[in-house]
């Protein structure tokens, strides 16, 4: 099962981020954009319909509770293996603490204290039961115009946070369609040629 997105949660309809940013179309934002407070407040309630119609926090955190104590003692199962659930917890939390990031599986491994050979194990049966989904960090396409976007976890990104896009779109010339440095402030701004500050909250306007 696959949480809802918060444009699903909104149903907002319209073009979408990416495409507004490829084709230079202008970037709309909510009427009252959340502050950093407000996107973790976002995360902590997640994206499943249950969890969401959970009007008390701890009521949620229940139900979200039993969800992953499912998925790490009973799922395994329904793919014939049977893995210690606890070293799996660990991983799979080691797993989740890095998702925006680029861990290797040593770090990963050595945080849920278990071997290469367990961690690859874990990671392929979390894949198997449509838990991750690894995605490679570089894809290029010579006939298509990129999108370049970087996250950053500031209210108020400047030109030294966007070094990364800009040497990119030097790199890339004509191919780079444009770049945006998604943050937890309010404001969108201008950074640099062809990159934007843009509030995180702008993927769901």
């Amino acid at each position: 099962m696959h949480p809802m997105t918060m444009r699903e949660q909104l149903g907002t309809i319209g073009v979408e981020f990416l495409e507004l940013m490829r084709t230079g179309e202008d970037i709309r934002l909510p009427t009252d954009p959340p502050d950093l407070r407000g996107y973790v407040e976002l995360a902590l309630k997640g994206g499943f319909p249950e969890a969401i119609l959970e009007g008390e926090p701890a009521r949620r955190d229940a139900w979200l509770d039993g969800y992953l104590s499912h998925m790490l003692n009973r799922d395994p199962s329904t793919l014939g293996v049977s893995p210690d659930s606890a070293r799996l917890g660990r991983f799979f939390g080691a797993y989740a603490l890095n998702t925006a990031g680029l861990a290797t599986d040593a770090t990963l491994n050595s945080a849920a204290a278990i071997n290469h050979r367990t961690g690859t194990a874990y990671t392929q049966l979390l894949s198997d039961l449509g838990v991750i989904a690894e995605l490679p960090p570089w894809h290029s396409n010579r006939l298509a115009r990129l999108v370049a976007i970087e996250i950053k976890p500031t209210s108020a990104p400047d030109a030294s946070d966007a070094r990364h896009l800009m040497w990119l779109r030097d790199e890339l010339g004509p191919q780079f369609a444009a770049g945006a440095i998604l943050h937890v402030g309010r404001r969108k701004y201008h950074l640099s040629e062809q990159t934007e500050a843009i509030p995180i909250c702008a993927l769901w306007a």
